[in-house]
């Protein structure tokens, strides 16, 4: 009955049968057709089913609850039957991150670590949702919030700055604001806007900080940015006597198992000394 609860637990963690049906290479159907036959073996339903994805029933949260830690413990078993056939292979390790921490500093100095280790193997996958590390949905995540956990090995990379940007040629006083997708949260960003009175002047809002980059490069108006991004493009301007944004914090996670791997170890010290130099 393993692989019933495993598919339980995969398709509760993706929210949706199409988001874990593109993770675990099937089809939203053959998922569906699972999960409703371990429904009438149970003898209760799992989920509530929405246009937008599912949703737990209290029995599918206490269900997931007994099932979830046992997910990470056979992943990490079957990795390491995998791992037999070739002792010496270095797995491939994946770091998840928001687009800015990823796009922006990891992949412009990641030539210099594969340079130094040919043999290392890395996954950079931008993501704003929280990856499940006892599920081992990845090796190091790097988020902006603090995770609790025992199993888990937590370090504060740094600490972002962030303001008010516009371009030059745009004068404040007749600039809009564009904020970030109110399905990302109340963020930092998402809070200042508010707290400082800019909600009315919000006349376009992303998921993505790349895409509220290049609208203020091209005086769409005016967002918060970090400084550590913002800072380096040309034309942009710090909006100055505003009250200060929140810094933002980024912590370095990573499962305790995993983190005995050697390519791990490597991959978390590279990123110690990276936002230590930034």
């Amino acid at each position: 009955m393993w692989e019933p609860l495993n598919l339980f637990a995969r398709v509760a963690a993706a929210g949706s049968f199409l988001a874990a049906a593109e993770r675990e290479k099937r089809s939203a159907a053959t998922l569906a057709r699972g999960i409703g036959a371990l429904e009438r073996d149970l003898g209760y339903p799992l989920f509530l089913r929405g246009r937008s994805g599912v949703t737990l029933t209290e029995k599918g949260i206490a269900l997931l609850a007994l099932v979830a830690p046992l997910t990470g413990e056979m992943d990490l078993l079957e990795t390491a039957a995998r791992g037999l056939a070739s002792a010496a292979a270095i797995q491939p390790v994946r770091i998840t991150g928001t687009e800015p921490v990823i796009a922006e500093i990891i992949a412009p100095a990641v030539s210099g670590l594969l340079r130094d280790l040919p043999d290392l193997k890395i996954d950079l996958h931008i993501t704003n949702a929280l990856v499940n590390l006892t599920r081992y949905d990845a090796e190091i995540a790097l988020r902006l919030v603090e995770p609790a956990g025992n199993s888990l090995l937590t370090r504060r990379l740094a600490l972002f700055s962030l303001a008010l940007y516009r371009h030059e040629s745009l004068p404040a006083d007749q600039a809009g604001v564009i904020g970030y997708d109110l399905s990302l949260g109340v963020t930092p960003e998402v809070r200042w806007v508010r707290d400082a009175g800019f909600e009315d002047r919000v006349r376009l809002r992303s998921s993505s900080t790349r895409t509220l980059l290049n609208a203020v490069k091209a005086g769409a108006g005016m967002a918060v940015l970090p400084d550590i991004i913002a800072e380096s493009v040309p034309g942009l301007v710090r909006v100055e006597g505003l009250p200060r944004v929140q810094p933002k914090p980024l912590y370095m996670i990573v499962h305790r198992d995993v983190a005995r791997r050697p390519e791990v170890r490597a991959l978390m010290r590279w990123l110690v000394r990276l936002f230590r130099n930034a």
